[in-house]
């Protein structure tokens, strides 16, 4: 409607169009009706400007409400009627469900991969952190006991072991987190229509990292600082 001209509905209702497509002239006729803009492609193109007509040459082409109650025994009777009506064009139909599903069929598998990769990704790292704290802490049983003889007590530990770890995070993160902007947001460029990318969901992400980091040290710290120093220091 805009493109033709018209700012409203009411301005162009009554009003007579024709046009063409290639080199066949379409029938001429005045506009009874404006619909609303909406998606008839995938989310990758542009809501494009739709003419709906009244045309003959698209007589081979219906589109069909079912009652879902009854969908093969009406497919059947359709079926019949078309047969009788276009005995030599063979009958071909599609559920509009089903082809609304195949435009995002082949990005909702990528997700799918994403997330079960992207999990499997955490897992593995974190059992690699507790792995790797409890090791440390090994190698650190004197160091503790000592300090604790000292007079550290327990949170001063948790503090002094979880720093190293946590500035390796905030390093990992300052090297991973643009990167991934940068794929997600090629990805988001071949939608026409798409959300924008926020910072605060890495910041949330790194913020839950982080607390798991925490948890995990301070049970292995814990776990460590509960053994008597004295006897650590005369084993050692």
């Amino acid at each position: 409607m805009k493109q033709l001209g018209w700012q409203s509905p009411e301005e162009a209702l009554g009003n007579e169009i024709d046009f063409e497509i290639g080199d066949v002239k379409l029938a001429f006729g005045p506009i009874v009706g404006v619909v609303k803009d909406y998606h008839q492609e995938s989310l990758r193109n542009t809501i494009d400007p739709t003419i709906m007509v009244f045309e003959p040459i698209w007589l081979r082409t219906f589109l069909v409400k079912l009652d879902t109650e009854h969908i093969q025994e009406t497919i059947t009777k359709i079926s019949a009627t078309w047969d009788e009506m276009f005995p030599n064009y063979p009958i071909e139909y599609h559920f509009l469900d089903d082809l609304y599903e195949a435009l995002y069929k082949n990005d909702r598998i990528q997700l799918q991969l994403l997330y079960l990769l992207s999990g499997l990704a955490i897992v593995i790292a974190f059992i690699g952190l507790f792995g790797l704290i409890a090791y440390s802490l090994k190698t650190r049983v004197k160091e503790i006991a000592i300090r604790k003889v000292v007079g550290s007590n327990t949170a001063a530990l948790i503090s002094l072991i979880s720093k190293e770890y946590i500035l390796m995070m905030i390093f990992a993160a300052i090297i991973a987190i643009p990167i991934s902007y940068y794929f997600v947001n090629s990805w988001l460029e071949t939608f026409a229509y798409k959300v924008e990318i926020s910072f605060i969901w890495y910041l949330f992400s790194l913020i839950i990292i982080g607390f798991t980091a925490l948890f995990i040290i301070s049970i292995q710290t814990i776990k460590a600082a509960s053994v008597n120093p004295a006897e650590i220091l005369r084993n050692e």
